[in-house]
């Protein structure tokens, strides 16, 4: 669903975010 890829792009954002992704 489009919601789960959503909430996966804004995680992966806070990992780019702490420089993990």
């Amino acid at each position: 669903m489009a919601e789960s890829e959503f909430f996966g792009v804004i995680k992966c954002c806070k990992e780019i975010a702490s420089g993990v992704c």
